[in-house]
């Protein structure tokens, strides 16, 4: 796949693409919100054609004069900014010279930057061009797989390895299920990363070890067993090896019927080729033990170590004054004064007199009483109601005077 090819489904279009190769040369000042979209895309795009081995190295960019043509489209032409892209993203600490990353004293690079691009145009990508030729260390990438590197736990004596054993796991990183591939230099380049910025491995000359803890004389036995391990190993497969193409010797002078003293020869040197085999093996198996032994031991040495440091952790809890018994003791007994005296406060505001109490019940007996069904006025008969207007009138027709 052409880098270009790589590039385009990333735009969208086209027109988007068309736009992204253009020259961003005065953009910076004049538009400076699509300068860094622009900027955006080019740093997302590059770091993702590493990271997808569309370029040689996942972790490093080599740039050279044929960077732009290996950019190249073949109606929009080459890009215009990549030299450009390359001034900010180093100015920003996103891309670092490999040799300054490889170097302790890298931290200098600073300074360094700085002199370099005095008195030239820094929105001139053809200016540019030839300071920015080298290999680049994309740091989001480094970043990237350091995560993936530190995700894995180690036991005792996983964590402890020779700087080529260290190398050959981070060369068997994987990003998912898809292997990341990383090229000898792209290991360098991590192996630094996780030592010196990460501090994620400890070292000391050629003993690495994943974690804080430093480096000790025991780890550096415990390298020595796992290296006369892989020793044992590398012998055993050699001599099986060996032995096997001893005995397909064996097998091809007998059917050939050849003299009985060259078949023997040949049986000889098999019977011989089995026993170091035999040894080697019964070496290997004690060692493998002997291994199993230290990582046991190691882990009880770390327990251990957490039980000391708890039981002294505990102890000086214990110690605080507050958890003394005089003063549990005098804590508990104002405790029970103070709920005493809380409880005599709620009991005397709480209390009623009897009489208030008494008129209380007989108002609630009176208020449950039913009420008396209410009378209805009698019915009055005319006659009735006309003899007692006839009377009402007499009454008043004597009350006057004559």
């Amino acid at each position: 796949m052409t880098l270009s090819a790589y590039a385009a489904p990333r735009c969208g279009s086209r027109e988007a693409l068309a736009s992204m190769y253009a020259d961003l040369g005065g953009q910076k000042h004049s538009d400076p919100g699509t300068f860094r979209s622009r900027l955006a895309w080019w740093t997302g795009t590059i770091a993702a054609a590493c990271w997808d081995r569309v370029l040689p190295h996942a972790l490093c960019w080599p740039v050279d004069a044929d960077t732009p043509t290996q950019w190249a489209d073949a109606d929009i032409g080459r890009p215009l900014c990549l030299s450009v892209v390359i001034r900010e993203q180093e100015i920003h600490g996103r891309y670092v010279r490999l040799s300054a990353y490889l170097d302790r004293t890298w931290t200098s690079w600073w300074s360094r930057r700085w002199r370099w691009r005095s008195g030239r145009n820094d929105d001139d990508d053809e200016a540019l061009w030839s300071h920015v030729q080298g290999e680049w260390v994309l740091c989001e990438n480094v970043e990237r797989a350091a995560r993936i590197a530190t995700a894995r736990d180690w036991s005792a004596l996983e964590r402890i390895m020779s700087r080529a054993d260290a190398k050959a796991y981070l060369a068997s990183l994987q990003d998912g299920a898809r292997p990341l591939a990383l090229s000898d230099k792209d290991t360098d380049i991590l192996l630094t990363h996780l030592v010196r910025d990460a501090r994620a491995i400890q070292h000391d000359g050629d003993v690495y070890k994943w974690g804080t803890a430093r480096v000790t004389e025991q780890d550096r036995g415990i390298l020595a067993v796992k290296g006369l391990h892989a020793q044992l190993e590398r012998q055993v497969d050699a001599w099986q090896a060996r032995m096997e193409r001893a005995q397909a010797t064996v097998r091809r002078a007998l059917r050939a019927k050849e003299r009985e003293a060259v078949t023997l020869s040949y049986l000889r040197t098999q019977k011989q080729l089995e026993s170091m085999v035999d040894k080697r093996v019964l070496a290997l198996e004690k060692v493998h033990t002997l291994l199993l032994s230290m990582d046991q031991a190691v882990g009880d040495a770390q327990l251990m170590q957490a039980y000391t440091a708890s039981e002294k952790t505990l102890r000086s809890l214990l110690a605080d004054p507050s958890l003394q018994p005089d003063h549990i003791d005098r804590t508990m007994d104002a405790l029970a004064e103070a709920v005493h005296d809380q409880n005599v406060v709620t009991d005397a505001l709480s209390s009623v007199p009897d009489d208030e109490l008494a008129d209380e019940l007989a108002q609630l007996e009176l208020d449950t009483l039913p009420s008396p069904p209410a009378t209805q006025p009698e019915a009055t008969s005319p006659e009735k109601t006309s003899l007692s207007m006839k009377t009402t009138h007499d009454t008043q027709k004597q009350a006057v005077p004559a």
